[in-house]
């Protein structure tokens, strides 16, 4: 820590006060090593929960088109599946969304 000059009041001010504590003068310190203020980093974090619920829900989804290639009563469970399978990637996605916030 070292002292340095105001601008406005000339008085010793500590070097690493954000202004000047007598005349309240921001302080704008030349002398900063560029690497002490890094850039923030903002970690968006997905549990591996919700990834293996979407990834189940795309299966459902793809067994379910399959299905639809079949009879009347294979087609009726091939929608269910595909049904299913959507409500699965809704609530993947709004627990991934309500779990990091």
């Amino acid at each position: 820590m070292s002292l340095i000059k105001c601008n406005e009041c000339g008085k010793d001010i500590s070097d690493k006060a954000p202004n000047c504590p007598n005349c309240g003068n921001p302080i704008v310190n030349t002398n900063k090593n560029p690497l002490d203020e890094a850039p923030v980093v903002t970690i968006q974090k997905t549990y591996k929960r919700w990834k293996s619920v979407k990834l189940i829900s795309w299966i459902i989804i793809i067994i379910g088109v399959m299905f639809m290639g079949g009879g009347e009563s294979i087609q009726a469970i091939g929608v269910l599946f595909i049904i299913s399978g959507i409500i699965g990637l809704m609530v993947a996605r709004f627990g991934a969304w309500w779990t990091t916030g």
